[in-house]
């Protein structure tokens, strides 16, 4: 009976995730259900193992989602809390941010890193 109890709450917890609406940046919204299925149709496409995607709007985490395995030798399946090797994909990553950065005016291309900051870099605690 206790298992019983525990497994309402979380199927119930899937169905809203599940049927929320997801709105993106770009103004446009899709079902929680619509994600997945595209995420499970390209995941399918491309033979991935495994992955999560998280979609931010307006600087908020609005969905979170694992798909597929950690391990698939073992079983062991994804979750959000599961690491993946980045690899080179930080750096595509990190220099769309800073062009986002540049679009909005916050930093400027032509700018040295180093003048946005109050004090030299060797002064700071942590770069030592």
């Amino acid at each position: 009976m206790k298992r019983f109890i525990l497994v309402v709450p979380a199927i119930l917890i899937i169905l809203h995730v599940s049927a929320q609406t997801v709105k993106g940046p770009d103004g446009g919204s899709m079902t929680g259900r619509a994600i997945d299925q595209v995420v499970k149709k390209l995941m399918d496409t491309a033979d991935v193992t495994g992955l999560c995607i998280g979609i931010v709007t307006d600087n908020r985490p609005v969905y979170i989602q694992a798909y597929g395995y950690k391990n698939k030798r073992t079983s062991a399946l994804n979750d959000t809390a599961t690491n993946f090797y980045g690899a080179s994909l930080a750096k595509p990553l990190f220099a769309y941010t800073v062009m986002q950065l540049v679009q909005e005016g916050i930093i400027d291309l032509d700018k040295p890193l180093y003048t946005y900051l109050p004090k030299p870099l060797p002064e700071y605690d942590a770069y030592k």
